[in-house]
């Protein structure tokens, strides 16, 4: 059984992932935790070891952007497992803002 640091939430928020120089992709989260994201897609051409920029696009009283860097640990053909390796304050507060925004909108 794999075991995971914190417990991930089931949340769909888009994501834009920069890859480098590239566009970025629009993808779309399946859960978040405070340790990584899991992202639907299969448009997102990468190696495991990749690091990302992550932009979470949160609703609210106004929407907000808010980056965090990730490494993509797994792909398969529904989408990628991401870690967050690289936490700051700043990270870790827009990672509890995720979860804080996802848990209210699943209890309305």
């Amino acid at each position: 059984m794999e075991q995971r640091g914190s417990p991930r939430r089931r949340v769909e928020i888009d994501v834009d992932v920069s890859v480098g120089a590239v566009e970025p992709l629009v993808l779309r989260t399946r859960d978040v935790s405070l340790g990584g994201v899991y992202l639907h897609g299969d448009r997102l051409k990468i190696d495991p070891g990749t690091d990302v920029q992550l932009m979470f696009h949160i609703s609210g009283e106004r929407a907000t952007m808010h980056g965090i860097r990730a490494t993509l640990v797994r792909s398969n053909d529904e989408g990628y497992g991401m870690v967050f390796r690289h936490h700051n304050v700043s990270e870790f507060r827009t990672l509890q803002e995720i979860l804080r925004v996802s848990k209210e909108a699943t209890n309305h």
